[in-house]
């Protein structure tokens, strides 16, 4: 759970000497990341866009998404978390199939980039 720990360690020598070490241990929760499998741009308003969804209390403090076709070809890069991929590509509409992705990102307090890789399937 998160949360403030107190944490103490108490060594005893092979002469008998005891000592003790205390500190405090920050337990914060981590961020969560979802993306849906499938979405479906075929203009009805309904599951239009890909997108990964963030939630816990850490905040996102960079983020990169990437989605390629079948070939490795990179179709999308996204920076902003509020961006959506809308299934196309240079204006035009991609093919139903699936594009596999990848999703870089750190929050307040990371030092290094946490990577997340997965596949969306586009169907219209």
């Amino acid at each position: 759970d998160p949360g403030i720990y107190v944490i103490t360690l108490v060594v005893t020598n092979e002469l008998g000497c005891i000592d003790t070490a205390t500190a405090q241990i920050l337990v914060q929760q981590d961020l969560l990341v979802s993306a849906p499998n499938c979405f479906t741009p075929d203009g009805d308003g309904i599951n239009e866009a890909f997108f990964p969804v963030f939630n816990g209390p850490r905040q996102l403090r960079d983020m990169e998404l990437l989605v390629f076709d079948r070939w490795g070809e990179e179709l999308l890069s996204l920076s902003d978390p509020a961006e959506t991929w809308d299934g196309t590509y240079k204006g035009q509409p991609v093919q139903d199939g699936v594009y596999p992705w990848l999703l870089r990102f750190r929050t307040v307090g990371d030092t290094r980039a946490r990577e997340v890789r997965g596949h969306v399937s586009l169907l219209r």
